[in-house]
């Protein structure tokens, strides 16, 4: 065992106030610490033995029974014995779903409690297990603080694989790679095109490092290499609003406005960008030239997003225009219940909750009069309601819905409506 994580163990394992009298030499302490090593390996066996049976006992929807209390007796194992834990984060070739489970569950336990003393292990697995088992090593060996050691093996995974076990040894080297490991991922960042950029930016985000605005801007300001990672550069700024600035926001906004995204992704930006705190006379015009140019290639629903980019921003003149047409269609055909529909439709797009309430609650009450079916007018009301904060009436609109089970562990999955769920008595609405 390398000496150094025997120390480290020594002190971990060693009773604070234990009267003891101190070791002759170095290798008494080694041969102490390997001893009170075993001796609690040993105690913990049969316990640890105990909660990997227990990933074989099943529901009828294939979740361990009692998975909740068995991770939190996972964590308290992983603190203790680890070095029982590690190997059984590897399911083996063409494992059964149990054994996926388990490995992933050992693993989540692992990263958790921050367990120490498994490096060796670790950097085994990474080098020959099976790709879910390299994946998880790799993740743990994020945690390390001897780069020198893990560093070698981080770099070889992260340059001979794909994918996400790419991007865990990206972001393994972003986060416990040491001065090399970030030169590493400083140079694939520049270099890598494609799939391979899309890995390193991933594993950036995830990592949520500081240390690579400049490389994030740069790219940026490359529309061409930007455009299939936009996604992940609004991810990376929104984790890091502290070094976003009306600079990164400019080179957004060309980003948008460049002919390399898709209509899809430059909607889907736009929508994104009130969050990044986007402001400035700049900013106004960059978007009102979006606006322009959208209109005149014929892409309404690109402009559309813009002025409604623009509306939350602050511009009335933008929501005015975005609203008129609806505004027109609610005027002639007060009794039409589409007309506050779609209007209510844009509204929550703006981020005008209540003026959205107050529409879908009108196109509720025309429909139900018409006699016309209102289950998912009521999980629109329920959504602005949700957005704006309201629990209990959003909870309410839900219930009044009368969905399917499975519309319901739909939205339940819908970050709309995660602080409803996470709600103890709002919640039971998905139960």
């Amino acid at each position: 065992m390398h000496v150094g994580l025997v120390l480290t163990l020594a002190l971990s394992l060693a009773p604070q106030d234990s009267g003891e009298p101190p070791p002759a030499s170095l290798e008494s302490l080694l041969e102490s610490v390997r001893a009170r090593r075993e001796a609690v390996l040993a105690e913990w066996a049969p316990v640890v033995d105990g909660l990997l049976a227990r990933f074989e006992d099943r529901d009828e929807d294939g979740v361990p029974v009692g998975l909740e209390g068995l991770r939190a007796e996972l964590a308290r194992a992983a603190q203790h014995a680890a070095p029982l834990l590690v190997p059984w984060i590897e399911p083996g070739e063409s494992p059964q779903e149990a054994a996926v489970l388990r490995a992933d569950e050992v693993a989540r336990a692992l990263e958790a409690t921050a367990a120490r003393g498994i490096t060796r292990e670790l950097v085994q697995l990474a080098r020959s297990g099976t790709k879910p088992a390299r994946r998880h090593a790799v993740r743990l060996l994020a945690r390390t603080e001897d780069p020198e050691v893990v560093g070698p093996t981080l770099r070889r995974v992260f340059q001979e694989s794909q994918g996400a076990l790419a991007q865990a040894a990206a972001r393994a080297l972003v986060l416990g790679g040491g001065e090399q490991g970030l030169a590493t991922i400083r140079t694939a960042f520049r270099e890598s095109q494609g799939e391979a950029l899309q890995v390193v930016v991933g594993a950036v985000v995830e990592a949520a490092h500081p240390g690579f605005a400049a490389e994030v801007g740069a790219l940026v300001r490359d529309p061409q290499r930007a455009a299939p990672v936009a996604d992940e550069v609004f991810d990376y700024y929104e984790a890091l609003p502290e070094v976003f600035d009306g600079e990164a926001g400019l080179a957004l906004l060309r980003l948008i406005a460049s002919p390399y995204p898709s209509d899809a992704t430059r909607i889907r930006l736009l929508e994104r960008l009130p969050d990044l705190g986007l402001e400035g006379r700049e900013a106004r015009e960059a978007l009102e030239q979006i606006v322009a140019e959208a209109s005149r290639a014929d892409s309404e629903e690109v402009a559309d997003a813009a002025r409604i980019c623009l509306a939350i921003l602050g511009d009335r003149r933008a929501k005015k225009r975005a609203l008129l047409f609806f505004d027109r269609q609610v005027d002639r055909d007060r009794s039409w219940p589409g007309a506050y529909e779609q209007r209510g439709d844009l509204l929550l797009r703006m981020r005008e909750y209540g003026d959205a309430v107050r529409d879908f609650r009108r196109a509720i009450e025309l429909s139900r009069d018409d006699g016309k079916p209102t289950r998912e007018l009521r999980v629109r009301l329920a959504r602005a309601y949700a957005r704006s904060g309201k629990l209990r009436s959003a909870s309410e609109a839900l219930r009044s819905a009368a969905l399917t089970p499975r519309r319901l562990e739909e939205l339940r999955e819908d970050e709309d409506f995660a602080e409803v769920a996470a709600h103890s008595r709002y919640g039971k609405v998905f139960e």
